[in-house]
């Protein structure tokens, strides 16, 4: 029996892979959804392929999307995964979730 899909997957293994166990597939870890949060902000103006071909870059260059390691980040280690020759190349796109997790307190 064939398995079915969705068109937009095509014939690429990375889609196929993340349609059979990703997509539509309820994510209850906290820091997998944190992680699924930066990728999809990531993707703005990207095809998704794209990112799904970075996301091992994304997971080192945000420590596994933890997001207690990431609370620690300064700025000048945001600037470091930024230079990451692997990464997308746009500074905006790992900058942003670097920021976007520290407490702000008044």
């Amino acid at each position: 029996m064939k398995t079915k899909r969705c068109s937009w997957c095509g014939d690429n293994s990375l889609y196929l892979k993340y349609q059979d166990r990703e997509w539509g597939i309820p994510e209850y870890n906290s820091n997998a959804l944190f992680g699924k949060l930066i990728l999809d902000g990531a993707q703005a103006g990207l095809s998704w392929i794209a990112i799904l071909r970075k996301r091992d870059h994304y997971l080192k260059a945000f420590d596994g999307f933890d997001p207690l390691k990431m609370a620690r980040y300064s700025d000048k280690s945001s600037k470091s995964s930024c230079r990451n020759p692997a990464s997308l190349g746009i500074d905006l796109r790992l900058k942003v979730p670097a920021r976007m997790h520290r407490p702000t307190y008044s």
